[in-house]
């Protein structure tokens, strides 16, 4: 019985991987984070950005 539960063990693969290559998620998250850093800081924006303001009003 304990033979037939060593075999049947379910894993992961990513999480498996990640354990695996710590280094190689550290490099790829901070290659992520860079990326994220430089698109934020390239979205345009405007000083004065249209705003429009929607009501809606319920009578019961």
């Amino acid at each position: 019985m304990e033979n037939l539960k060593d075999k049947i063990k379910k894993e992961f693969k990513l999480s498996s991987l990640s354990i695996d290559n710590g280094t190689s998620v550290f490099v790829l998250m901070f290659i992520i984070i860079i990326l994220g850093v430089s698109t934020y800081k390239a979205i345009p924006r405007e000083q004065f950005p249209e705003v429009s303001l929607n009501n809606i009003f319920i009578n019961t």
